[in-house]
């Protein structure tokens, strides 16, 4: 499933090509078999309150989410090699994007974003 992510706190756009990634394979992979995110691209991480970029090829921003979608933390421009990265509070969601979309979309603690799915 792709969404669209915005940050209704800030009226921006995170991403309009955001994948959501369901199954354990798709979580176990995560950006693993990618080269870069292009813009508008990231992947967003269900059931998850942390993250690693071992094996990664290019540093990411990630977002840690509350279940309402409310945002606990903001890491930017995590690079490729990081053993774990983790929520500080009750994460629920992970989101992924390209490094400095976060600062770009201005997604700070405490905004609210929403997922629109995309057909």
């Amino acid at each position: 499933m792709i969404v669209r992510v915005h940050n209704l706190t800030k009226h921006t756009i995170l991403g309009d090509s955001v994948f959501v990634a369901n199954t354990p394979k798709e979580r176990v992979n995560g950006l693993l078999d990618f080269d870069r995110l292009n813009e508008g691209e990231g992947l967003l991480i269900p059931h998850c309150k942390s993250i690693h970029t071992i094996g990664m090829k290019f540093p990411i921003d990630v977002v840690f989410l509350d279940e309402n979608n409310k945002v606990l933390g903001v890491l930017r421009g995590i690079t490729p090699g990081v053993q774990k990265a983790q929520a500080s509070g009750p994460g629920r969601k992970v989101l992924e994007l390209p490094a400095g979309k976060a600062q770009e979309s201005l997604t700070s603690p405490g905004d609210q974003l929403a997922f629109v799915k995309v057909e």
